[in-house]
């Protein structure tokens, strides 16, 4: 009996990167780790976005292939050079992690 190579390597992937359709219920105090660690983390994300000719640096390979990401840094340089921006930001971001309750972490 052959095995599919396919259904090998989802096998494979699916231990490597378990999803869920459902969300997964976890402990408060695992919850209380969670909002912890979203506060740093949206704060690393919006310094880092924050040092605006950092960012441009790190794209500008990826604007060479992706017409988006190019348009979007193109606005963002408009912007910077004329000094249009406002002093409020928003930061959209989304955080997933992956919990292991017999440890009580969080990945």
């Amino acid at each position: 009996m052959t095995t599919n190579p396919t259904e090998i390597n989802r096998v494979e992937q699916y231990k490597a990167f378990p999803t869920s359709l459902k969300p997964i219920r976890f402990s408060k105090k695992m919850y209380r780790k969670l909002q912890k660690a979203t506060k740093v983390q949206n704060n690393l994300w919006a310094k880092i976005a924050g040092d605006k000719s950092w960012v441009l640096e790190q794209i500008k390979d990826l604007r060479k292939n992706d017409d988006f990401v190019d348009k979007l840094a193109l606005i963002a340089e408009k912007v910077i050079k004329n000094n249009t921006h406002s002093k409020y930001k928003l930061l959209l971001a989304r955080n997933d992690f992956m919990v292991d309750e017999e440890n009580e972490k969080a990945i």
